[in-house]
Parts: structure tokens; sequence; C-alpha cells
């Protein structure tokens, strides 16, 4: 086993030659202090401070420092990458070696500062779309107003697009934002911690560490009060709007779209599932009320349902983010409600889907769920047609007529 770790050493990523060289030292079996200052040399300019990091805590993990080593972490306490630095400075003060705390040099001027400042003096927020829902984040920038900036500027380039959540502790935190997926990875910079006392309270958003110093574009989201966290990891904001979906995320659950924004929040838009209750959408689901009282369905198409002989069934998969199903299922709702008594249609079953569109068999029997809306009409439990996404004729009770035609035998024009 040792052998084959030792071959990983010499692979290319950082990240596995970082946790080659911890493997091999908790084996006790790292290789001879030669060995290691030779592969501490080739770390120069790594994509990645990790292995450096592993290689300067190996070397200085003995009783006492050779000349060659202490050298050597004399040498890379001066490293531009702030990392690296400071792991050469706590193996240097570590044996007792006075040696001043290295100085940081973020490569950025006043103007960016100022510039940071400003940004800062106005309310902010974070909206992360995923399969699971949206949470809408107020970022916290009184008390970390660096990172914050930098997240809402990641969230700019839309480099949150497509990344997933590579870790989710039940009760604990979810964390997600990691280009490699697997919690090693990072936007190619560090930032310098902005800790504060803003407490970790449940829905708490702070930025994930590997130590001080190391925070990128790792966030986390606190699902009960962690009071440990405080003080230890910067605090960048509260989730506002959509925490219920933090708890449903899954490892590996990707994140659709991240966008920062000034000022009021979006209007917040909830993802539910199961079985819906039209009176609650109509309550809380914003526009759909208005959309029921504001659609006029067509008289000729309503006389033609009324005129049916059999009674059909409804069951809609739909999803409350969706703005077409935030049209059409309203819609729907009006042509029933204009239709009375004489409605050919039982209640509809009205299903929730996140946007992964994975329906339960059970309660939607009639296979996987590719658009929504998808309305389903069944005669006798079968189906005998669907309107998908928007009506072909641009209107549902024309569509629900064409639909019933063939079986109620009736003459429609083509169309």
């Amino acid at each position: 086993v040792a052998t084959a770790i030792t071959q990983r050493l010499a692979d290319g990523d950082p990240i596995v030659r970082a946790a080659a060289v911890a493997a091999l030292a908790g084996r006790k079996a790292a290789p001879p202090e030669p060995e290691l200052l030779r592969l501490l040399s080739r770390e120069r300019g790594a994509a990645a401070p990790d292995a450096a990091v592993a290689l300067i805590g190996a070397l200085a993990a003995g009783k006492t420092l050779s000349d060659g080593t202490r050298a050597a972490l004399e040498g890379l306490a001066g490293s531009p990458d702030a990392v690296v630095a400071r792991a050469a400075w706590q193996g240097l003060v570590a044996h007792g070696v006075p040696w001043p705390l290295p100085e940081v040099r973020t490569g950025e001027g006043p103007g960016f500062y100022g510039e940071v400042v400003r940004w800062a003096g106005s309310p902010r927020w974070l909206e992360v779309v995923t399969v699971r829902g949206t949470m809408q984040i107020a970022l916290d920038t009184a008390s970390a107003p660096l990172a914050c900036f930098r997240l809402a500027a990641l969230a700019d380039k839309k480099f949150f697009d497509g990344l997933t959540f590579h870790r989710v502790e039940p009760d604990f935190v979810v964390q997600g934002g990691d280009p490699r997926g697997d919690g090693w990875g990072g936007p190619g910079f560090v930032m310098r911690d902005e800790l504060s006392l803003a407490p970790f309270a449940a829905g708490a958003v702070g930025i994930a560490l590997d130590g001080p110093d190391t925070g990128g574009s790792q966030l986390f989201v606190t699902l009960t009060p962690r009071p440990h966290l405080l003080g230890r990891y910067p605090h960048v904001g509260t989730v506002a709007a959509g925490f219920e979906v933090a708890s449903r995320l899954r490892v590996g659950d990707r994140i659709l779209r991240a966008r920062a924004g000034e000022g009021p929040r979006p209007t917040y838009v909830p993802v539910w599932y199961g079985v819906l209750d039209p009176a609650r959408l109509d309550r809380e689901i914003p526009g759909w009320h208005d959309e029921v009282a504001g659609y006029r369905p067509q008289e000729k198409w309503l006389e033609l349902l009324r005129s049916a002989k059999l009674r059909y069934g409804l069951t809609v998969a739909m999803g409350t983010w969706c703005p077409d199903s935030r049209e059409q299922i309203p819609r729907l709702e009006a042509v029933r409600a204009a239709l009375g008594t004489g409605s050919p249609f039982d209640a509809p079953r009205l299903v929730g889907v996140d946007r992964g569109k994975a329906a339960d068999p059970a309660l939607f029997p009639f296979g996987p769920v590719e658009l929504v809306p998808t309305i389903v009409v069944t005669a006798g439990g079968a189906e005998v047609g669907r309107i998908v996404e928007t009506p072909k004729s641009g209107r549902i009770e024309e569509d629900l007529a064409r639909i019933l035609a063939p079986i109620e035998g009736w003459e429609v024009p083509g169309g």
C-alpha cells in the first residue's frame, strides 16, 4: 500500500500529492528528508498550495529541524503564496526559531478597497437556484465586506453555475461551490479571514476553510444553530428565503445558477412537492390569483365541453418555480370555474415537482415528466391525451376540447 501511495507523490494533481504526503505521514512511512525537500522544491509555482503545505508539515514534524529544512522553511516564509508562507512560519516557530509573521500581499491598492467599502454600503443579496429550489441569501456586508464582494463577483461571472453540493451533513451543514466537486477546489485565489461575532444560527451562510485565510468559493449553510462556529469562520450571510431548500439538498445536487444583486430581493417563489392544495397556491404563489381572475375562456369551447357525456380525470405535474406552470394551471382553474356544474372534469390532482422533474409514480403514474406543466387527461383511469408545457392552440379550453373530441364524437375545426 505504501508503495502505491508513494507513486502518487508524482501525480499531476496537487490535491492528490497532498493526500499522498498526509497518508504516508500517517503511516509513519514518509520519504526521507532529502526526498521531501526535493519534492517541496518542485511545488514552486504549483496551481494549488496543498501539496507544499503537506510537505512542510511532514518536514516540520520531527523533533528538530535540520539546517536544510530550516533554510527551506525560511525561504518559503517569504513566499508570495500566503498559505505557504504561513505554513512555513508555523513550522519555524514550532521549533523555537524566531521569525516574523509573514506579510500578506494582496496585490490590491487603496482604490480597490474603496470600491469594496462603497459596494458594501448598500443592501446586497445572492440568489442561488438549485435543482431542489431557490435560496435567497441576504449578504452580511457588515461582517465580511470583502468576502461578500468576491462572492458577488464570482456569481456575476457565472462561476457557480453547474457546480454541485459535495457535502451534506444532516442537522449540521450543506456545502457547495467547489469546481472540483470534492471539497478541495476553489476559484484560484484565497481570501483573508473576516471573522466576526455574527451568530451561526440555522440558515447562516459561511465560507468554508482549510486553515486560516484559505477561504474561496466554497459556501456552507447551517441547518441548525451552530454556536461553536462563532468567530471561527467568516459569516457572509443568512438565508432570508428558501431555507427549506437547504434541508432537501443531497450530495451531487447542482446549482443551476447564482446571481447577485443590490437593493430589495426578487420576489421569492417557493418549490413545493407532492400533492398541492389549489387554495394554498391561490393564497401564496405570487401572481396565481391574478392569473385565475384575469383569464377569460372562450364560450364556444366551454359549451362544447359542457356537452360531454363522460367524466374525465386531470392529473397535473407542475412546478411552482416554473413560469409556464404559474400561467397555465391557474388558467385551467379558471376554465373549470367557468364550466361550473356542467364541467366534465373531476377536480385535478396537482403534483408538484422540482427542477429535476422527478415525480412520485404513485402520484403521477404516467411516465417520466420531461416538461412542466404536463396535464394528463384520463377516462376510466386511462390516459386519453395530454397538454405539455403550453396549449398547442394557445388556449387551454380549446386543447381540452380537441382531446375529448374523438371520444365524444365531436366535429371540431382543424387546428
